[in-house]
């Protein structure tokens, strides 16, 4: 397996449980951020949402260089090789409507060979009250395939209770670092405040940036493997079609259970 930290002890910790969180932006970093934030030319309105769904193509560019420039370079002595793929704010509403289902990220290279991560940063102190997110050590082993157009393995785990699953409290700037495949949620947004948080997705330099999908419906045996760039992100829409189709994936239809995640957790599900 690829060596995602440089620190043997964090590397371990996280092969282990599928995360690492660490102190990484200070006082004046988390400031630039906001500011960004504040000054975007075009905001959700969605009780939850990812920049990645917003129609305004200048508004992502503007946050994805943010993001990547800043979080990029306070990562890069962390992380062994890695190479940030894209930068996003996360919008999180003081709205009874703003919780977020178990799920998988998708992966964005081959997660054979490698390991795809999430890098979240709060700029506000998160916890159960305001969103933060709960993650379910070990799962990460659950190596799904997954993709644009590809069936979710979460749709019978949806109102898994969150016994088991761990609450990430993070002052503003900590970041937790976490494995695509680790299954994660968060819970709706009771404070008094919307909670905004970066997300930056970071893939080894050495790996081709890759979506597995399914064009033509539920996929059988196979998937399209396609390799892509952060203008899937920003000018694309997640839409794959408009990439270069470089080979196939082997695909079983696979449905996480609350029995299969036992075996696999660090810890258990009650």
């Amino acid at each position: 397996m690829y060596a995602v930290f440089r620190d043997s002890a964090a590397n371990e910790q996280f092969l282990r449980t599928g995360y690492f969180t660490q102190p990484l932006l200070d006082a004046s970093e988390v400031a630039m951020l906001q500011d960004g934030w504040d000054t975007l030319p075009d905001k959700p309105t969605a009780p939850f949402a990812f920049g990645f769904f917003s129609n305004n193509v200048a508004s992502k560019r503007q946050a994805h260089e943010l993001v990547c420039d800043l979080v990029g370079a306070r990562t890069a002595p962390l992380l062994n090789n890695y190479a940030p793929l894209y930068g996003q704010y996360v919008l999180k509403r003081s709205m009874a409507e703003s919780g977020f289902t178990v799920h998988q990220d998708w992966s964005f290279a081959d997660e054979r060979r490698f390991v795809t991560l999430n890098v979240w940063i709060p700029l506000v102190d998160v916890n159960e009250e305001n969103g933060a997110l709960f993650v379910l050590p070990g799962s990460q082993s659950n190596r799904t395939v997954r993709g644009p157009g590809i069936p979710s393995p979460c749709d019978d785990i949806l109102d898994l209770p969150f016994d088991g699953f761990r609450c990430i409290e993070l002052r503003a700037g900590e970041a937790i670092v976490f494995d695509s495949a680790l299954l994660h949620r968060s819970p709706p947004n009771l404070s008094a405040c919307d909670r905004v948080a970066v997300s930056l997705i970071s893939i080894p330099a050495s790996a081709e940036a890759a979506v597995n999908c399914s064009t033509c419906g539920e996929p059988t045996e196979f998937v399209d493997v396609r390799h892509i760039n952060s203008s899937f992100f920003l000018e694309k829409g997640l839409d794959p079609t408009t990439f270069p189709k470089v080979g196939a994936a082997p695909y079983v239809p696979t449905r996480l259970s609350a029995t299969s995640l036992v075996a696999s957790s660090v810890g258990h599900l009650d």
